[in-house]
């Protein structure tokens, strides 16, 4: 979560520069100002929400509970696809194995 401008810089930059972490983590920006331009912008370049401040306690615990069950679904997606690539190959693998006994 980061202010929509901070002094080295805005979201856009930590939005950046986090593109290159592994398991790019869900960027929620907030902002005084209650922006349709700003909240578009925010979506459409890749964050994960916006929030208003004054900050109200039951909107920041369900957007950064739906931001955390969101990165979790994407790693247990992550987590099955690389399950079935594994049982795919040792199935091929397995398959040759059983022909060239065989053969």
């Amino acid at each position: 979560m980061c202010e929509e401008q901070m002094p080295d810089g805005d979201w856009r930059a930590l939005l950046d520069g986090m593109e290159k972490l592994p398991g790019k983590p869900n960027l929620i920006v907030a902002s005084r100002l209650d922006d349709d331009r700003l909240w578009s912008e925010v979506l459409n370049l890749g964050a994960y929400d916006l929030l208003m401040t004054p900050f109200e306690a039951d909107e920041v615990r369900r957007v950064v509970s739906l931001a955390w069950q969101s990165k979790c679904r994407e790693w247990d997606a992550g987590k099955t696809a690389s399950r079935k690539k594994v049982r795919s190959e040792t199935g091929s693998l397995a398959g040759l194995r059983t022909r060239s006994a065989g053969a």
